[in-house]
C-alpha cells in the first residue's frame, strides 16, 4: 500500500517576468509502488540546470514549457527500492530523467535504456554523483562539442565561455587532453584563478574587466580556432571578430539569454563569410550513438585523475530552487548537484 512521504518541488508560477523562489512550491504525494514492468527509484542526486529558467520564463524552445503543478525536471541518480521488472533489482543504481522528487515510478517495459531516459550504473567505481556531471549529459556535451563537432587539433587555440561551470570546465579539459591551447572566460577574478590553477587552462580572463578586449588580444594574438559558447549575448561579437579562417564556433548554451526580457544584441554574422568559419549549435540528444564510447573513455580518465571533477553539492531537495537561482548570480563553480538523503516527506505543501 502506498503511503504519503514523497517530497516534490513543483512549478508554482510559470511565465513570470523574472526567476525567483516564488516560481516554486513544495508538495507531498504518496510514495509510488511498482506495477508489472515498472520500477520505483529513491532519488539521491539531482541536477540543477539553467535551462529550467528558460522553460519557466519564456516557455521553452526545443523543450516543452513548464506549467503550474509540474514537477521541476532534472536528471537523477538513485537506487531501485521496488521492482516489477526482471531487468532491474532492488538496490541497483540508475540514472534517469525525472524531476525534483524523492521517489520516481518508471515504466521500463519494452524501453531501451539510454543516456537521456534511463541507464543502469553497472560499475560503482566512481562517486554516483559523477554520473550527473562528468559522466553524464554535461560531460558528454563537452566531449561532443570539442572532439566530434569542433574537431579540435593539437596546437589550436580554444576559448571556452562560462569556463568555471560544469560544461565549460569539462570542455576546456577535454581540449587540453587533445593538445590544444585553452583559454577560459568567466565573470570574476576568483573564478579566473580557479580556471588557471585547478583546471589548468593556459589562461583565463574576466570578461567583465575593463581591459577584457585587450586581454583577449594578448592571449590569442593569432586568433581563435574554436570557440565553445555557453553564454551567448554580446560576448559573441568579441569572439567572432577574432575567429581564424576555418574556425569552428560552437553554441552549447546561452545562459545570459535564458531570463532576459528583451532580445539580447547579437553579432554581425557576415564575418562568417569573410573568414569561412562554421557556426554550429548542438544538442547532445541527437548524438546518443556516441555516448558509449564517451562513457568508456571518460570513466578511465576520471579514474586516472586525467579529468578533474568539481561538484558543488547542495544538501536537501528543499534547497534546489535557491541553488538554481545561484547559477544566475555567479555563485556556482563546477557542477551544481542537490543531494537528498533525508527521510522522505517533511512539511508537505509549504511554499518556498
Amino acid at each position: 500500500m502506498s503511503s504519503m512521504g514523497n517530497l516534490q518541488v513543483k512549478v508554482a508560477i510559470p511565465r513570470s517576468e523574472q526567476l525567483s523562489l516564488r516560481n516554486f512550491v513544495f508538495g507531498e504525494t504518496e510514495i509510488p509502488t511498482a506495477e508489472k514492468g515498472a520500477i520505483v527509484v529513491r532519488n539521491q542526486y539531482f541536477t540543477v540546470d539553467p535551462g529550467i529558467a528558460q522553460r519557466l520564463i519564456h516557455g521553452g524552445d526545443y523543450l516543452t514549457p513548464l506549467e503550474a503543478g509540474t514537477v521541476v525536471p532534472s536528471f537523477n541518480v538513485g537506487r531501485v527500492t521496488e521492482s516489477g521488472s526482471s531487468d532491474f533489482a532492488v538496490g541497483d543504481a540508475v540514472v534517469h530523467y525525472g524531476g525534483w522528487e524523492q521517489y520516481s515510478a518508471i515504466d521500463v517495459a519494452g524501453r531501451t535504456p539510454d543516456i537521456f531516459s534511463l541507464r543502469k550504473i553497472e560499475a560503482e567505481d566512481v562517486p554516483l554523483s559523477h554520473h550527473l556531471g562528468i559522466l553524464g549529459n554535461k560531460g558528454f556535451s563537452a566531449f561532443l562539442g570539442i572532439e566530434h563537432l569542433g574537431e579540435v587539433q593539437a596546437g589550436e587555440t580554444v576559448i571556452v565561455s562560462a569556463a568555471a561551470g560544469a560544461v565549460g570546465g569539462y570542455a576546456g579539459q577535454w581540449a587540453r587532453l587533445l593538445g590544444a591551447r585553452v583559454i577560459g572566460l568567466t565573470r570574476t577574478p576568483k573564478k579566473a584563478t580557479y580556471i588557471r590553477s585547478e583546471l589548468q587552462f593556459d589562461a583565463a580572463l574576466n570578461c567583465r574587466a575593463a581591459d577584457f578586449e585587450d586581454g583577449l588580444d594578448g592571449v590569442a594574438p593569432d586568433g581563435i580556432d574554436v570557440y565553445f559558447d555557453n553564454v551567448g549575448g554580446p560576448l559573441q561579437s568579441s569572439i567572432m571578430d577574432r575567429m581564424r579562417r576555418g574556425g569552428r564556433f560552437l553554441i552549447c548554451g546561452m545562459i545570459s539569454e535564458y531570463t532576459a526580457q528583451e532580445p539580447v544584441p547579437g553579432p554581425n554574422l557576415f564575418v562568417t563569410v569573410r573568414r569561412n568559419f562554421r557556426i554550429q549549435g548542438f544538442l547532445a540528444t541527437y548524438y546518443k550513438n556516441l555516448f558509449p564510447d564517451f562513457l568508456t573513455r571518460a570513466t578511465a580518465l576520471v579514474a586516472n585523475d586525467a579529468l578533474g571533477v568539481r561538484e558543488q553539492i547542495v544538501d536537501g531537495l528543499r534547497q534546489a530552487p535557491a541553488a538554481l537561482l545561484g547559477l544566475f548570480d555567479g555563485q556556482n563553480v563546477g557542477q551544481c548537484i542537490v543531494e537528498d538523503a533525508s527521510d522522505p516527506g517533511t512539511a508537505a505543501g509549504a511554499s518556498v
